[in-house]
């Protein structure tokens, strides 16, 4: 009685849970752990196996309260699994019991945060450095512009090589000037605003929609 009690509130638990004993043979399997692993209710540790060769051999190497983090491809897609084991004794038998957490959406969040972190600082970083460019370019560009009238008409080798230098200078502006435009309007799209909620009439509204669609 009291065995299927706790059966039933094992298998009611979120968290992945195997119990089996020293010999390998798995006494307590949730549902939990059959859906995360995609295998049916096994009778052995080494069944594990089928997921992956070495797994067993790491979960039996396990030390009571530690914990190990490992890569599986379960049914097609991989799962960053954090594995922990404990050793309890019940009636003088020995049992190592071990959960199975999925941390993948836990690490996509972190990555996404570090991900954001970086993308502010390159930002910052390009903005900071080509903004100088910006200006500096556009001075020299002026100057030589204004200059070029004052080269005399026999010396068309310098006019030659100033235009040139105009260009090359207009381009090193026309560039510095899209690489800026390009991360403001990255950063402006990469930072979402908080929404404005206002009421509104649902009737009002749907009609808009149909003259919208019509």
């Amino acid at each position: 009685m009291h065995y299927l009690y706790l059966q039933t509130i094992v298998d009611h638990i979120g968290v992945a849970l195997i119990c089996y004993k020293p010999d390998g043979e798995i006494t307590l399997m949730n549902d939990a752990a059959s859906q995360l692993l995609r295998l049916p209710h096994l009778s052995n540790i080494n069944s594990l196996k089928r997921i992956d060769g070495h797994l067993p051999e790491q979960i039996k190497s396990l030390e009571p309260g530690q914990k190990i983090l490992v890569k599986l491809n379960i049914g097609n897609s991989l799962h960053h699994l954090s594995i922990y084991g404990a050793i309890f004794k019940l009636e003088q038998e020995e049992f190592k019991l071990i959960s199975f957490q999925n941390i993948r959406s836990e690490l996509k969040g972190h990555e996404v945060i570090a991900w954001q972190k970086l993308i502010r600082v390159l930002n910052h970083e390009i903005m900071n450095s080509v903004t100088p460019i910006i200006s500096l370019s556009g001075i020299i560009h002026k100057k030589l512009g204004e200059n070029i009238d004052l080269i005399s008409g026999n010396d068309v080798e310098a006019k030659v090589e100033l235009v040139e230098l105009l260009k090359g200078i207009g381009t090193i502006e026309y560039r510095s000037k899209g690489l800026l435009n390009f991360v403001k309007n990255y950063r402006s799209l990469s930072s979402i605003n908080k929404p404005n909620f206002k009421k509104v009439e649902v009737g009002l509204l749907f009609d808009r929609v149909l003259q919208a669609i019509i």
